[in-house]
């Protein structure tokens, strides 16, 4: 069993994936995967007001593991390192101007 990205399933992801009439978008933890099953082949736990709720009856294939889903909205960071030399000290060639006292 896999999600829309390819990634396989297993019992105990947390999920996201619209369900429903109206598409809602809902989180869940897959706990039952019905393996060679190619719709209907998962059940997902979702929390709402007051409890938790079953959702049986799920296929897989159209749901999407939430760490991927969190991974492509989360803005990319990239961690740029700059590197100091320390300066060297003036050769026998150059001057150095001492400052000028007013």
């Amino acid at each position: 069993m896999h999600y829309k990205n390819g990634r396989e399933a297993r019992n105990g992801d947390h999920v996201i994936g619209k369900f429903g009439f109206n598409g809602e978008v809902i989180s869940g933890v897959i706990f039952a995967i019905q393996q060679g099953s190619q719709s209907c082949n998962c059940n997902v736990q979702i929390i709402v007001p007051g409890g938790s709720y079953t959702m049986t009856c799920r296929t897989v294939g159209e749901l999407y593991n939430a760490e991927d889903a969190f991974d492509a909205i989360e803005p990319k960071i990239t961690t740029v390192t700059a590197t100091t030399e320390p300066a060297s000290p003036p050769t026998a060639t150059e001057t150095m101007t001492p400052p000028i006292a007013t």
